[in-house]
């Protein structure tokens, strides 16, 4: 079980980074297309949120003996996670569904992919660096 958590959650922190980097790439195309952003984004948002949650599963199967000082990594890949909530809700959905409904998107949407791109960035190093190894001590 812990191994397939482990496969599990590396395979959608692929997936998330790479439909996260997909995204800002038509963010800044002259021509967007709304739809398939929305849709993109909408993966991105939900396959992050499941990887939160195994990993949440797989941090207490594995390491629910560990000291909550030395997973200091995980805290903040999880705290990580509500900017990333907040930048998707106040600058990114907004303007997609602008441009769905006609208009022309700001730079809002731009930026917000940015800050996603960012913070999945952040949230895979933090991860990667660790190696999802049980801390020492």
């Amino acid at each position: 079980m812990e191994i397939g958590l482990i496969h599990g959650h590396k395979t959608l922190a692929y997936l998330m980074f790479g439909f996260a980097l997909v995204n800002l790439v038509l963010a800044l195309m002259p021509n967007r297309n709304g739809k398939v952003l929305k849709i993109l984004h909408s993966a991105v948002l939900n396959i992050g949120r499941l990887a939160l949650l195994i990993g949440i599963s797989l941090w207490v199967v594995k390491w629910s003996a560990a000291p909550v000082v030395s997973m200091w990594w995980a805290w903040s890949a999880l705290l990580l996670w509500g900017p990333m909530e907040v930048i998707s809700k106040r600058l990114v959905k907004p303007d997609i569904q602008y441009l769905l409904d006609g208009g022309e998107s700001s730079s809002k949407l731009t930026m917000g992919m940015v800050g996603e791109l960012v913070i999945v960035t952040i949230i895979f190093g933090l991860m990667s660096a660790k190696g999802m190894r049980p801390p020492l001590g």
